[in-house]
């Protein structure tokens, strides 16, 4: 299991207890908003909550006011980037209903979804700028392979004045 799949599952687990509820479920979306990743407990469930309309689910944080498959009690959230995009969507069910479900209780389990989008975001940046470095040593190997072809002297030097890259 991988350190995201484990740290996510720790939060389904915890979100879990701490709403006794027996469904704790993170999707995570791709860019058409599709499901790529999805972990928690309660598996059984899961072709109930693909039923979710996910433009809804991931819009604002929301008790579900109708049942869902066989799950009578539905919360969910939205995981947020900074910048407001949405990564994915933080559900929790139960097959019981709960009618005294109160917009305290679901503003904690919006904060609680902070915890995977601010992580989310994180390893985002990290891939976006190792791509970034790639590109950059890319480029700079097919200038190098250019000037080393050319037939005259070229000479590359920094600010300092100092030769960093001579043909």
């Amino acid at each position: 299991m991988s350190p995201k799949s484990a740290l996510l599952l720790r939060l389904t687990k915890l979100v879990e207890r701490v709403y006794q509820v027996p469904v704790a479920y993170i999707a995570v979306l791709g860019p058409d908003p599709r499901i790529t990743t999805r972990i928690g407990s309660g598996c059984e469930h899961w072709d109930s909550l693909m039923r979710l309309p996910l433009a809804t689910a991931t819009a604002q944080p929301m008790i579900w006011p109708e049942p869902v498959g066989d799950l009578r009690f539905v919360a969910s959230t939205p995981l947020r980037s900074s910048e407001g995009l949405c990564l994915g969507v933080l559900v929790i069910g139960d097959v019981q209903a709960r009618p005294a479900f109160s917009r305290c209780e679901l503003e904690t389990l919006t904060g609680l979804a902070g915890l995977p989008a601010g992580q989310m975001e994180l390893r985002v940046a990290m891939g976006e700028t190792r791509e970034t470095e790639l590109l950059l040593r890319e480029t700079e190997c097919r200038f190098r392979t250019i000037a080393d072809a050319a037939p005259l002297l070229l000479i590359y030097s920094g600010s300092d004045g100092a030769s960093s890259f001579v043909n």
